[in-house]
C-alpha cells in the first residue's frame, strides 16, 4: 500500500495497469494479470480518499456539521417510501 501510495504521490497519473506492471516486477511470483480488477479498485478508492481529503482541506475551519454521517452513501438506511405513497406518486 505504501509503495502504491507512493508512487502516486509523485506520479498522480499512474493507471492500474502501469501499477500492477511495476508490482510484477517487484514480485513476480505474488503479482499478475488476474490482479487487475484489485489493482483498478485499490486505485479508486485511494483516489476517492485523495478527492475527499482535498475538498475537506479547502472548507474553512469548523464547517463541517458534527450531526451529520460521513463517509460513503450507500442506500443501505433507507426505509422505502413513506406508508401511503409510491414511487409514482
Amino acid at each position: 500500500m505504501a509503495t502504491i501510495e507512493g508512487w502516486l504521490a509523485t506520479e498522480p497519473q499512474l493507471t492500474p495497469l502501469t501499477i500492477l506492471g511495476r508490482l510484477i516486477e517487484q514480485c513476480p511470483g505474488q503479482f499478475g494479470p488476474p490482479q487487475a480488477s484489485t489493482v483498478q479498485r485499490l486505485l479508486n478508492a485511494l483516489r476517492i480518499k485523495a478527492a475527499e481529503q482535498i475538498m475537506v482541506s479547502a472548507l474553512p475551519p469548523n464547517s463541517t456539521p458534527s450531526h451529520l454521517p460521513t463517509g460513503i452513501v450507500d442506500g443501505s438506511g433507507y426505509g422505502g417510501y413513506p406508508s401511503g405513497q409510491s414511487r409514482l406518486a
